[in-house]
């Protein structure tokens, strides 16, 4: 058993969401938060599958959003994970 673990940190965006209960907002800004430290938890899945860690029905059976996580992979695939 590996953990997955989705990081958000809270910066001004996050509060913001908070503050004006635009929740639905918040998987985006963990998406595109890589620099300051956040991660999704599929991009986490993805992380796992590209090093071999998972396999890919494992990731797909456990990731939050299956479209997103392909994203991820093509992601992983340029960003230098595998």
């Amino acid at each position: 058993m590996v953990p997955a673990v989705e990081v958000m940190i809270c910066n001004s965006a996050v509060r913001n969401c908070i503050r004006e209960n635009r929740i639905c907002e918040i998987p985006n800004i963990i998406e595109t938060g890589q620099r300051s430290g956040m991660q999704s938890l599929d991009q986490s899945i993805a992380q796992l599958l590209a090093h071999g860690i998972i396999g890919r029905s494992q990731a797909f059976a456990n990731c939050a959003d299956p479209k997103r996580l392909q994203n991820c992979l093509g992601a992983a695939s340029t960003a230098g994970w595998e």
